[in-house]
């Protein structure tokens, strides 16, 4: 009956080995999904600038070690993505040395030349990435504005794909020999446990909600609160007083009925009378 134990806990202890083994993977599998929803989201924000300013390329890069690297691209002109940026490009330089927004024209094979735009995305009061943005036309203030609003979606994104990194980590923590050490233990303490005193297993997370819906107007996320982004606002400030659902719904048509009702009670209430005068006489 002791050999019989003794193997079981064997088994028990190899099953402990290949958990961790499927825990590693699990992890692995979890940081692929944050990155690739996080590479999704910029590329999402990059045809976002493009579609706002009526840019002809947009890109962004962001800082990976020592040097700056494009994530998101979009546009004929616009950089490779997973390469390297041109730090030695003058506003892709000033942009990362000053932290502000620099516009600027560069020479170009036509004659007008081509406009750039650099936008810093800030994050723990330091220079982690930027937008850069090329156009056949001068960028307004107003294309700024919606940039940097960008920025901060950018950072949103940052932080989530961090955080589920850092979560995957503390739950899939490869601990091998702690693992088989409290696996062994704990089938000694077994003996001596009923089944009433076993702890229950772990309660599942609960599922995530969406914060978030299309805006009414183009589609583009904006958080429940809103029904129209904030490009949208400005293009259609009206819209705003629509109540929810219908913003693009056409006023009920009244019934004639209803129209003209006064008018019809009016000819009735008049018939009635002529009817009991002429029938007086």
């Amino acid at each position: 009956m002791e050999q019989l134990t003794t193997i079981e806990r064997a088994d028990c202890a190899e099953g402990a080995s290949e958990n961790a083994g499927s825990s590693s993977a699990a992890f692995s599998m979890l940081v692929q999904t944050a990155t690739l929803e996080f590479l999704a989201t910029v590329q999402l924000l990059v045809e976002r600038v493009r579609f706002v300013t009526g840019a002809r390329s947009a890109a962004l890069a962001l800082k990976e070690d020592t040097e700056f690297v494009y994530c998101a691209s979009c546009g004929s002109a616009g950089p490779q993505t997973g390469g390297p940026a041109d730090m030695q490009n003058i506003p892709l330089r000033e942009c990362v040395d000053t932290g502000r927004t620099i516009r600027c024209t560069q020479s170009d094979s036509t004659a007008a030349g081509v406009f750039v735009l650099a936008v810093p995305i800030i994050r723990a009061q330091k220079v982690s990435g930027f937008f850069e943005v090329t156009a056949d036309q001068a960028f307004r203030d107003s294309d700024v504005d919606a940039i940097l609003r960008l920025t901060e979606m950018v950072n949103t994104a940052l932080e989530h794909r961090e955080a589920a990194e850092q979560v995957g980590g503390h739950l899939f923590e490869p601990t091998l020999e702690p693992a088989t050490t409290h696996v062994t233990q704990s089938l000694r303490d077994a003996d001596d446990l009923t089944p009433l005193e076993a702890s229950p297993g772990p309660e599942s997370p609960p599922p995530a909600t969406l914060n978030f819906h299309g805006c009414k107007s183009c589609g583009f996320p904006v958080s429940l609160s809103r029904e129209l982004c904030l490009d949208c606002e400005e293009k259609f400030p009206s819209a705003n007083l629509a109540p929810s659902g219908e913003l693009f719904a056409l006023p009920e048509q009244e019934s004639w009925v209803s129209a003209h009702g006064y008018t019809i009670a009016s000819l009735v209430v008049t018939a009635l009378a002529a009817a009991i005068i002429y029938w007086l006489r």
